[in-house]
């Protein structure tokens, strides 16, 4: 998906939208919100899983490498770092400066933004890099970036038809069975309520159903 806020963007207000994702009563909670959870629990309810949210950023110039993790979600942070090493070595062969796998400004949940959301509603394994084209020490040009892009989402693709990869989905399905058993008797508790279309926005966000 593109930028999730880019009014919000524009004037450097970066978490009006991007860190709502539990705030369902609260007024200043953006309607996209409600917007980008209506979609993503259709899309999983209509039977397609969600194997991997990847949030990416750009940052300036001496903030960081080419690519590197900025923040470990430690529900699946082995996981996460099997990931990080397959990009990163990836990364390194087609010439790019990588972080360590292992390494993140900070370690955590991330269960107020749409990619940790995800993992905590749908089992997706949440994934966060950042990208920096204008590192001192080598700036890429246009053409570089869209290979960086390239060679980004093929490794992802790679680590998902891997063992590693087939085990996560593996989980992420039974994950989804469990939910989606959770959710029937939810909503059997509310006949007279069609769902999808009266679904409250707390069990939007809070629940994912």
């Amino acid at each position: 998906m593109p930028i999730e806020d880019p009014d919000g963007s524009a004037r450097s207000i970066f978490d009006r939208l991007t860190a709502a994702f539990r705030r369902p009563n609260d007024p200043a909670t953006p309607p996209e919100v409600f917007a980008y959870a209506r979609y993503l629990t259709d899309f999983v309810n209509a039977g397609r899983p969600l194997h991997v949210a990847l949030t990416l950023h750009n940052v300036e110039a001496n903030e960081g490498p080419h690519c590197f993790c900025p923040f470990i979600d430690v529900t699946n942070k082995a996981t996460v770092i099997g990931v990080n090493r397959r990009v990163g070595e990836t990364l390194k062969d087609a010439g790019y400066l990588c972080g360590a796998p292992d390494q993140a400004w900070d370690t955590g949940y991330a269960q107020t933004r749409l990619f940790g959301w995800a993992g905590r509603v749908f089992g997706t394994l949440p994934l966060a890099y950042e990208t920096n084209d204008r590192l001192p020490a080598r700036r890429l040009t246009q053409a570089d970036v869209h290979t960086l892009g390239g060679v980004l989402a093929a490794s992802l693709a790679a680590w998902g038809e891997s063992d590693a990869g087939h085990e996560y989905r593996k989980a992420v399905a039974t994950a989804l069975t469990t939910r989606n058993t959770r959710r029937t008797a939810y909503f059997a508790k509310y006949p007279a309520r069609p769902q999808p279309l009266q679904r409250t926005k707390g069990e939007l966000l809070l629940l994912g159903y």
